[in-house]
């Protein structure tokens, strides 16, 4: 079973091919902009390398948000569009989940965190169980103090991952450093070892759509949704 994996929810941006349980290609790149003109692109090139088609995937996963409100909707309309052309399932991935994921050897609380911007966080808390994780928390959105608070109370070390450590990891390394450990950069954001593992949990759960329910999770409104409601306020 030949799977397409899609990220675009962050200013990095990854698109992976995995036969069954193993990746066969990957493609990786950090880029605050140009996710629109490079997306597609990367999974032809991916395609054309290994002799492949859109006709020969079977499924697609993509992270379906918290994230960037533009690289989301990329990253979805994009998986539902191949997925109505081959008419293959989608199986939606939470951005938070597959961050996670980059961190499943580790031991105690792990804390997948993503820079929501207007001094906020959104973040998701786990533990790893077996070969995969679960979840301890809901998906929130916080301030970053509300965040190192909650870590702080945390029996056990954490383990913190995610691009909100760009900007916020000196606060919380400074408040708990002697039970959090923060990840390098290089654990921040999904890849195609995540975006796998956490697609073949969706698969085994059945978690699978026809590409017309796909939707983006988004945690919150857009500026450009707030600024309407208060026009029409």
């Amino acid at each position: 079973m030949n799977i397409l994996l899609i990220d675009s929810a962050t200013e990095a941006f990854s698109v992976s091919i995995a036969k069954d349980d193993r990746l066969i290609a990957d493609s990786f790149l950090e880029m605050p902009r140009g996710h629109l003109v490079n997306l597609v692109p990367s999974m032809d090139r991916l395609l054309t390398a290994l002799n492949m088609s859109f006709s020969d995937i079977a499924a697609i996963a993509v992270t379906n948000g918290p994230g960037s409100f533009t690289g989301v909707r990329l990253g979805v309309m994009t998986a539902r569009t191949v997925a109505q052309l081959c008419d293959i399932p989608v199986y939606p991935l939470n951005t938070l989940d597959v961050i996670a994921m980059n961190c499943l050897c580790c031991e105690g609380t792990i804390c997948a965190m993503l820079d929501a911007r207007k001094g906020e966080i959104f973040s998701a808390l786990y533990r790893r169980e077996g070969c995969s994780l679960r979840k301890l928390s809901d998906y929130r959105v916080h301030s970053p103090e509300e965040l190192v608070e909650d870590l702080a109370a945390r029996e056990g070390p954490v383990t913190a991952t995610g691009n909100a450590l760009a900007r916020y990891g000196a606060l919380i390394a400074g408040a708990s450093a002697e039970k959090v450990m923060a990840m390098p950069s290089s654990y921040w954001y999904p890849r195609g070892g995540s975006l796998l593992r956490a697609a073949l949990d969706s698969l085994s759960a059945g978690k699978g759509m026809s590409y017309h329910k796909v939707t983006a999770f988004y945690m919150r409104d857009s500026e450009a949704e707030e600024t309407r409601r208060g026009r029409s306020a």
